[in-house]
């Protein structure tokens, strides 16, 4: 984020969720789905993106050939938006196009079936949602005016 990418009437809206993905392998997820959103970045759609497992790998830990990431995929998107409920309408849009991204990159792992459970769970108890104002959002990026 940039100082002349929010307008004084304009929010940072902060959007993230956990996916309980048992059984797949999660730094393949994260990869596809951290292009996707890297890609909505470029395009001016989003400001930011992460998607990667909920859980840290302590320094220094062998590395397990077996080790696939845990069962929880955090995903986050951060958009400015002109009020909360905008930010977060695109943000959901762009998390429901990741997951498609996913089952069209990752068809061995994903069924059409298990893509659509994902998308039905966009936006369910788990969504967080963060409001910044422009000025705790540049404080928040480290940017002072």
């Amino acid at each position: 984020m940039t100082s002349e990418s929010m307008g004084s009437g304009d929010v940072l809206v902060i959007v993230s969720q956990d996916f309980i993905l048992a059984g797949k392998d999660l730094y393949q997820a994260s990869s596809v789905l951290m292009d996707f959103l890297s890609r909505a970045c470029r395009g001016g759609v989003i400001v930011d993106g992460y998607a990667g497992p909920a859980r840290d790998t302590p320094v220094g830990a062998g590395g397990d050939p077996d080790d696939r990431g845990g069962e929880i995929l955090t995903v986050r998107v951060e958009i400015v938006a002109g009020g909360r409920d905008a930010g977060a309408s695109v943000a959901v849009e762009v998390l429901h196009r990741g997951f498609h991204a996913l089952g069209t990159a990752l068809p061995d792992q994903y069924t059409a079936d298990e893509i659509q459970l994902l998308t039905i769970a966009i936006g369910g108890d788990g969504l967080h949602v963060t409001c910044l104002d422009r000025d705790a959002a540049y404080r928040r990026a480290g940017i002072t005016r």
